[in-house]
């Protein structure tokens, strides 16, 4: 079905710009649709010339939220295809740069509920590109001891719950434990994964070496 045409103005994108900052602010049961339309600056009607309702604002905010993330999970699957150790160890350094990244800006001006739906979504998101990570391991000699959709579960749950919920200084604390634990979950080619791991550990610090500090790779 064709978008609709926004009103003179770009009220649509005001009402989503609008509808993210109180989401974020004062969480879904928080924020009324009133609210937001005083906000923008125009009336209640134009709110439902664009949405239905309410939910389905909160559902377009949080899919432009994730859109960067989509990209660039999705690069580094494709990217699983050519060298596939080093996406997936690639694939949750991101994580933990970004949710870094995320707790600075956010910390202390997003209402909990949102948060939490938040790292929630997160989780679900990562294991399509996960799964796909672990079938290009599969056809490099990777034996999981799961099928790989339960192991796609399993990994983007397990090691994504730890980066999301726990502080970034005890997870680097304890990266190598988590490197194991996925060494035996996946059974990957342990010497193999150590040399990649340490190579790309190496340059955690210079931020230039990963992809998503940089632009696109043509």
């Amino acid at each position: 079905m064709p978008r609709k045409q926004m009103f003179e103005g770009g009220t649509k994108n005001r009402i989503l710009q609008i509808g993210r900052q109180l989401f974020f602010e004062n969480g879904f049961d928080g924020t009324g649709v009133r609210a937001i339309m005083k906000a923008v600056g125009a009336d209640v009607g134009a709110f439902y010339y664009y949405y239905t309702s309410k939910d389905e604002l909160f559902d377009d905010v949080m899919e432009n939220f994730f859109a960067p993330f989509h990209a660039d999970f999705d690069r580094l699957a494709k990217e699983a295809e050519e060298a596939p150790y080093r996406s997936l160890l690639l694939f949750f350094i991101y994580l933990n740069d970004r949710t870094r990244e995320f707790r600075a800006q956010y910390a202390n001006n997003m209402h909990r509920t949102v948060r939490l739906a938040i790292r929630e979504s997160t989780l679900t998101i990562m294991e399509p590109y996960v799964e796909k990570i672990i079938h290009a391991l599969i056809e490099k000699g990777a034996h999981p001891i799961l099928n790989e959709k339960a192991a796609a579960v399993f990994v983007s749950h397990g090691i994504g719950s730890v980066i999301l919920h726990e502080d970034s200084d005890w997870i680097t604390s304890i990266a190598d434990d988590l490197h194991q634990s996925i060494n035996l979950v996946l059974g990957l080619d342990a010497d193999l994964s150590k040399k990649i791991y340490e190579e790309e550990m190496s340059k955690v610090g210079d931020k230039k070496e990963y992809f998503w500090r940089t632009e696109a790779k043509k």
